[in-house]
């Protein structure tokens, strides 16, 4: 999920300032082999915001 605000400073600027979410499962594989744990899928969620601007 994401939602883009753009801000109008003219052609030649155009800021934007971006929020997303996202989630999904992950595989750990890697981090149970360096850990010597167990491998499985886990959640992962994220949340943030990202500024952009094109000259």
């Amino acid at each position: 999920l994401s939602q883009n605000m753009s801000i109008a400073m003219g052609p030649e600027f155009r800021p934007m300032l971006r929020f997303y979410v996202t989630g999904g499962k992950v595989d750990n594989e890697r981090t149970a082999r360096v850990n010597n744990t167990k491998d499985e899928t886990l959640d992962d969620f994220n949340v943030g915001a990202m500024w952009e601007a094109w000259f």
